[in-house]
């Protein structure tokens, strides 16, 4: 039987674990703003991070909290549980271009060879509530995607330092799950929790608390569902030579998890749901 929390909400106790991690991890690492990269004006940057705050103060997220939880809690662990490979990034975008442009991070791919285009593509994280909502999101997938500031961790400016970009013509993927699946995971990673050293970024200072296990997390079979996703929808994409190049990415880390019992697992929770046959546009 679940347990709830009494105090007004209906929120379990599990994810009220994984709320309350999401509020730590993003006063450790807050989000960088516009006016924190270097290739656009200053009265540029101001008017953007001055119009993202203006929408955020109006904006009503599309969904649940549930949902909310969900998208903020992957977007901070896809690239800690190396969900598209040890040679995959992960920034988080700014609230501009997650208010503006949808786009939750952008995936960059390390080439290897500097001379070689470096692969990117534009990420959603959803937690469809409603077939409405999920039709919205997989309409992304044809329109490409945008980003107004990054800072790539692979590509450097004259002085050695990472580049501040804007990107077009990104191709889109769209990742998640419904919210039943959310509540196993939830529960999954609730027991899975670990007393940690938590570091804060800002103060360098080290401190014990309740915390994910990371191993735990990276063979989750979470990571299977959106290898599937990602590369079903980087597929649909193909005459985009940035999808193309992130497809080979993606196939290759599912060649290394696919005869994992996890993966196995991920097979046969896809195929019970409508989420994912709509995400690996089967539906």
């Amino acid at each position: 039987m679940e347990r709830r929390e009494s105090q007004g909400t209906d929120l379990t106790i599990e994810e009220r674990f994984l709320r309350d991690r999401i509020r730590e991890d993003a006063e450790r690492m807050p989000r960088l703003q516009p006016t924190d990269f270097s290739h656009v004006t200053r009265r540029v940057a101001e008017a953007d991070a001055a119009e993202a705050a203006a929408i955020r103060k109006g904006y009503r997220f599309q969904g649940t909290e549930r949902g909310f939880i969900f998208e903020s809690f992957m977007r901070q662990q896809i690239e800690l549980s190396n969900y598209f490979g040890d040679n995959a990034f992960v920034f988080s975008t700014t609230d501009h271009d997650d208010l503006k442009n949808g786009v939750d991070a952008v995936v960059e791919f390390n080439p290897h060879d500097r001379r070689l285009l470096i692969p990117r593509f534009a990420l959603d994280v959803t937690l469809a509530a409603s077939a409405k909502v999920l039709k919205e999101k997989v309409a992304k997938i044809r329109r490409g995607g945008t980003v107004k500031y990054f800072r790539s961790e692979i590509e450097t400016d004259g002085k050695g330092n990472p580049s501040d970009l804007t990107l077009g013509r990104l191709p889109f993927v769209v990742i998640g799950v419904d919210e039943k699946m959310f509540g196993n995971v939830a529960k999954d990673l609730y027991a899975a929790r670990t007393s940690m050293d938590v570091r804060d970024v800002r103060t360098n200072e080290v401190t014990k608390n309740l915390g994910i296990d990371r191993q735990f997390l990276a063979n989750h079979p979470l990571k299977g569902l959106f290898l599937d996703q990602a590369r079903a929808q980087l597929l649909f994409q193909g005459d985009n030579p940035q999808a193309a190049a992130c497809l080979r990415h993606i196939e290759a880390e599912l060649e290394k998890i696919k005869s994992s019992p996890e993966y196995q697992r991920a097979k046969l929770i896809g195929k019970a749901s409508p989420t994912h046959r709509s995400l690996t546009l089967a539906a």
